[in-house]
């Protein structure tokens, strides 16, 4: 089972011209990176991979669930992906998206299950120093001391 938080702060707006000339923001190389390297990249497993998209904006239900990765589910993340327009205006907090992937490798449903967590967010040194950092540096470790990649 994979969990995909997608830091979708205000930050993740900054932009800036790709070498074919066409604006980029951190947001599209997010979602991009979402797609191709996490997603397909476990998509190509043996074994049966689940994968769960959070928008830190939005952590009460998800974006994209996806039972299975197949091709088809990878097409439905791609349009899930593409409904995801812009970053929020909200002030958030990372370690609350990595508090509600904790919540759902917890549920029992999901406890047989191997547990991967993927963070996407443009790691601003802010969002990794005092105060901000303590809560999710926690967040972080507990997910590791029960064995969660």
């Amino acid at each position: 089972m994979h969990v995909v938080v997608l830091d979708d702060r205000l930050s993740m707006s900054d932009h800036w011209k790709g070498e074919d000339g066409t604006q980029t923001t951190c947001f599209d190389v997010g979602k991009e990176r979402i797609a191709r390297d996490i997603a397909r990249k476990a998509g190509q497993s043996d074994t049966a991979q689940r994968l769960v998209l959070l928008r830190l904006s939005d952590l009460s239900e998800s974006a994209f669930d996806a039972p299975r990765l197949n091709d088809e589910s990878l097409k439905d993340l791609d349009a899930a992906l593409a409904r995801l327009t812009e970053p929020s205006a909200l002030h958030l907090n990372l370690a609350d998206g990595v508090k509600a992937a904790a919540e759902l490798f917890g549920r029992k449903e999901n406890t047989g299950d191997e547990h991967v967590l993927h963070v996407v967010s443009d790691f601003r040194q802010n969002h990794w120093s005092e105060p901000e950092a303590k809560d999710l540096n926690l967040a972080l470790k507990s997910l590791k001391d029960v064995k969660i990649n």
